[in-house]
């Protein structure tokens, strides 16, 4: 970045500036996105990071796993990638669950950024006791939308903090 801004030393202290605020947002973002690269994710992450692929394939629905004409619902994205993933589907789906029942949870709770969504759950110890059912709620709560899905299942995968 110094060298850059060395290189802009002809340029007036307002655009100097705000070139260099410009490059240190640069080399944030890519030291996040090396944080967290894919390759650095547990199998239950990368189970989730396929199944936003499944939404971007489909879209998101609320009311059904599957509606058969490529929408699915929060826990019939994660059934998807699972099945096209293969191996210990239960095992895989059920780390993946608690991963993301677990980031739902923090959006949902006093002062995260889904507080609004009216979802009961119980929390003891830092986790849900069963997360499917929870799950469910969260995705047909009235007002969820598409946008707060995928962010909790980046969330939850590791993709954002």
């Amino acid at each position: 970045m110094t060298a850059i801004v060395e290189k802009a030393r002809g340029l007036d202290p307002v655009a100097k500036a705000k070139l260099e605020k410009l490059l240190a947002k640069s080399e944030r973002r890519v030291g996040k996105k090396q944080r967290k690269a894919p390759g650095h994710l547990t199998p239950a992450q990368k189970l989730l990071v396929d199944a936003l692929k499944v939404f971007k394939r489909g879209y998101w629905i609320q009311g059904e796993q599957d509606d058969g004409m490529g929408g699915v619902c929060s826990i019939g994205a994660i059934r998807e990638a699972a099945w096209r993933q293969g191996g210990d589907l239960e095992q895989q789906f059920q780390d993946a669950a608690r991963l993301l029942s677990d980031a739902i949870a923090l959006r949902v709770s006093p002062g995260g950024p889904d507080h609004k969504l009216d979802v009961d759950f119980e929390h003891p110890h830092g986790a849900i006791a069963n997360p499917l059912p929870f799950i469910a709620d969260w995705n047909d709560a009235p007002g969820n939308s598409a946008r707060r899905v995928l962010a909790a299942f980046r969330q939850a995968a590791g993709l954002i903090d």
